[in-house]
């Protein structure tokens, strides 16, 4: 940040979003978008909301986690998948539930 840019109305605003622009959203983009053709970008969405339902309160971000690498997954599109899945997570809690209750009594 330069004095010039600070004595202009609006100028550290501006430097501002420029450097969490390139430190933070530049980097975001291009790791979702890194080699993600229409297929891998499905199963990777696929394995995220098959993970996001699970009735894990513990984290199903970091079982995601653990389920991309190795399987070298998009981690971002694996965690996007797992959020959208969030609401679904919530429905199935009591069928869930009731499922457990009548295999294990």
């Amino acid at each position: 940040m330069s004095i010039a840019n600070e004595s202009e109305p609006g100028g550290a605003l501006h430097s501002r979003r420029g450097w969490l622009r390139r430190r933070l959203l530049d980097p975001l983009v291009k790791l979702l978008g890194d080699g993600l053709a229409p297929g891998p970008a499905a199963r990777a969405l696929a394995v995220g909301a098959l993970l996001g339902v699970m009735p894990l309160p513990w984290g199903t971000g970091l079982l995601c986690l653990v389920v991309a690498l190795p399987l070298r997954l998009n981690p971002l599109a694996v965690q996007v998948g797992n959020y959208a899945a969030w609401p679904l997570q919530l429905f199935l809690a009591w069928p869930y539930l009731r499922l457990g209750s009548a295999w294990f009594g």
